[in-house]
């Protein structure tokens, strides 16, 4: 599949399930119970965007072939599922994740600058559970009540 712009669309109920759209952009969009399981994201622009309920199991944000890794600067990750996402050396920069789960996703290399995972409305955390974050630029990242 070829690269798409979604930029400052709503998706709502997409199933973009094993796709490739390496390069596509999402710029400013919202994403609300989008389905991303083992899809091919690289280099895909997500700046700004909002995903909601978005399910991305096992999805390739990570640099590959032509592609950097995907960009999420200033993108707000609301009850989404990212469990054994590949975001090796994404840009997460200035990113809000709440209600969110990370469970074994690789942030190896990721860039979380002023990058805010948390909940701060109930008990529930943001999982990062197994999450690789080794060498991750973390600046003023703040991460509060993170289940580990």
């Amino acid at each position: 599949m070829v690269a798409i712009d979604y930029s400052l669309q709503t998706l709502v109920g997409n199933n973009f399930n094993n796709l490739i759209l390496n390069g596509s952009t999402f710029f400013k969009s919202t994403l609300d119970g989008v389905l991303m399981n083992q899809t091919r994201l690289r280099g895909t622009n997500f700046q700004e965007a909002s995903l909601l309920n978005v399910t991305a199991t096992g999805a390739i944000f990570a640099a590959g072939g032509s592609f950097g890794a995907a960009d999420f600067f200033k993108a707000t990750f609301s009850n989404t599922n990212l469990s054994g996402a590949n975001l090796r050396g994404v840009n997460l920069t200035e990113a809000n994740a709440s209600f969110s789960n990370f469970s074994n996703a690789n942030l190896t290399n990721a860039t979380l600058q002023l990058a805010t995972f948390q909940d701060v409305r109930t008990s529930r955390v943001a999982n990062l559970t197994n999450a690789q974050l080794q060498q991750a630029v973390s600046p003023r990242c703040k991460l509060s009540r993170v289940q580990t």
